[in-house]
């Protein structure tokens, strides 16, 4: 796996480094915190989808931003899932923070994830979903399995 735990954006040459790796035989890109480590999650997620579209890998996406932030972040990385057709190549992990949003916000993601699987991207359950009206669902809308 090739992953920047500092970000991607904020360090000269990262990006470069990143796709040494993936050229060398990693076979993940990974990216974390769009908005809070590289404060740019359109620069920071077409950086990673860009290189995970160049080297034909899977993404991997360690989201530990908080409520409605972490929403946010999760809403574009399904939105180029959707535009690349990655179905099942992304993974989010950790989105810890997810399961403070509003029952009718975590509505509109459960209704999203029936409608389209989530566009194909797998939320592990971490702490976010340790809630109970996660707990009932926790299996379908592109929430991933207990691990």
């Amino acid at each position: 796996m090739a992953f920047a735990h500092a970000g991607i954006l904020r360090e000269p040459g990262t990006l470069d480094v990143l796709d040494a790796a993936l050229r060398s035989g990693a076979t993940v890109i990974g990216g974390i915190d769009p908005c809070t480590l590289d404060r740019d999650p359109k620069g920071h997620l077409d950086a990673v989808f860009g290189l995970a579209e160049k080297h034909q890998v899977e993404v991997d996406i360690h989201l530990h931003e908080p409520g409605h932030l972490g929403l946010f972040s999760t809403d574009l990385v399904l939105e180029r899932v959707r535009a690349l057709d990655l179905r099942g190549k992304v993974t989010m992990s950790h989105a810890y923070d997810l399961g403070s949003i509003s029952e009718s916000v975590s509505r509109r993601l459960r209704r999203t994830g029936r409608r389209d699987d989530h566009g194909g991207a797998v939320v592990h359950r971490t702490a976010f979903l340790a809630g109970p009206r996660f707990r009932r669902r926790a299996d379908r809308a592109g929430r991933g399995r207990a691990a």
